[in-house]
């Protein structure tokens, strides 16, 4: 049966309160006030597979504390003020196959630790202290599948540390102090599929380090240092998708950053230094759906930027300094969508190619330019299947369109049942 004591202002118990519950399988004193626990508070709960004591005041556990629970399966202890964990507080409890210490102040994780957790799934040790991972802490856990180290203090990780994680899923090392991965951290982990890398300290990442990450879907490498890629970098992460390289230090895109990512869809490099875009630098990625670049520092876009991107639905390229679009810079975008050009630098579009071959393309903003001068003829293209309030805006403000022909626009939409999101009240406030 099951026992729910949290939410409380319990600070201690009886060493006896459970001494007749031998039947009791589910046990939750989270949220409480407790300090400490009697070392044989547990001795006569033998049934009990999930106990919760997250969110206390707990600063030390009796080695003896778990000695009995040879049935458990979920043990939290997060949420409390533990410094260290002793390697025999867990030597009965192999049955265990969830474990959260996060929100701790764990300095280190001690090899025997986790030796004798041989069903282990899930553990978790966000947010302590934790500096760093040596070879062996983790040893005896192949049935680990979800790995969480996320914000701690960890700058020196040894090369071997996760090699016996034949079965590791999921790894999160956000948040910590990593400035360098090297091939031996990730490579043939054959079965991971999401690596959260983000908010660290990197600059490098070595080439190989992603080597037989075959089943690999999603790479969070956003908020670091990183400036470059080594060529090939992902060729055997032949199912990822999305790649987060958000707020970096990216200045130039090399098109070998981005070799042997023919299948990625989300790509990621907003909020950079990016000055920009060479021609072809996304060559081979044809099955590129979305790419952010919002908050650079783009001037130009050239024709060949985004060549032969057929499939690309969204295009962001919002707060950067793009003064100039080229002719048929958008050519062959055949599958775009939705285009994001607002808050650049642009003072004129005249050219009545830049949106050439933009069929389908339904959206586009350019607010929060300096535009004086916007060519009906520069839109010939597009006018046909635009459906956004904010270009017809522009374009009366242009004075190229007039009241009564953006109202027959309005109703052709309605007629088809096809208005933009949120019309009538954004309608209301563009006109």
């Amino acid at each position: 049966y099951k026992l729910t004591l949290h939410h409380n202002k319990l600070s201690s118990l009886d060493r006896d309160l459970f001494y007749w519950q031998e039947e009791l399988s589910y046990l939750d004193l989270s949220n409480n006030l407790l300090t400490a626990l009697p070392p044989t508070i547990f001795q006569r709960t033998i049934a009990l597979r999930t106990l919760d004591l997250s969110n206390n005041l707990i600063q030390e556990l009796p080695d003896t504390l778990f000695s009995k629970l040879i049935n458990v399966k979920t043990l939290y202890i997060a949420s409390n003020g533990l410094e260290s964990v002793s390697p025999r507080l867990f030597e009965n409890t192999g049955s265990i196959e969830r474990l959260r210490l996060s929100n701790n102040r764990l300095t280190s994780v001690d090899p025997e630790t986790f030796s004798q957790m041989t069903y282990l799934v899930d553990l978790n040790l966000a947010n302590n202290l934790i500096t760093t991972l040596s070879d062996g802490d983790f040893k005896n856990m192949s049935s680990i599948t979800v790995l969480s180290l996320a914000r701690n203090q960890i700058s020196s990780i040894d090369e071997n540390v996760f090699k016996n994680l034949e079965n590791i899923n999921t790894i999160d090392l956000s948040g910590n102090q990593i400035t360098t991965i090297h091939p031996n951290y990730f490579s043939r982990l054959g079965k991971l599929e999401i690596l959260h890398l983000d908010d660290n300290h990197i600059t490098d990442i070595e080439s190989g380090s992603f080597q037989g990450t075959f089943k690999l879907l999603y790479l969070g490498l956003h908020y670091n240092r990183l400036s470059s890629l080594r060529p090939r970098l992902f060729e055997d992460c032949r199912e990822l998708n999305p790649l987060s390289l958000s707020y970096n230090h990216f200045q130039d895109l090399d098109r070998d950053f981005f070799e042997g990512l023919g299948t990625l869809r989300n790509l990621y490099l907003d909020g950079n230094q990016i000055g920009g875009l060479p021609g072809n630098v996304f060559k081979d990625m044809w099955e590129l759906r979305r790419i952010d670049l919002q908050n650079n520092d783009i001037r130009t876009i050239y024709r060949d930027s985004f060549y032969e991107l057929r499939d690309l639905e969204d295009l962001n390229l919002s707060n950067n300094s793009i003064s100039s679009l080229a002719e048929y810079c958008f050519e062959k975008l055949f599958g775009l969508i939705s285009l994001d050009l607002s808050d650049n630098e642009l003072v004129s579009i005249t050219s009545e190619n830049v949106f050439y071959g933009l069929n389908k393309l339904s959206g586009i903003k350019l607010s929060g330019n300096s535009l004086t001068d916007l060519a009906e003829s520069s839109l010939t293209d597009v006018l046909d299947t635009l459906k956004t309030l904010e270009l017809l805006k522009l374009m009366f403000d242009s004075t190229f369109v007039t009241m009564d022909q953006i109202r027959n626009i309005a109703e052709y939409w309605i007629y088809q049942n096809d208005t933009p999101k949120s019309y009538r009240k954004d309608f209301k406030e563009s006109f």
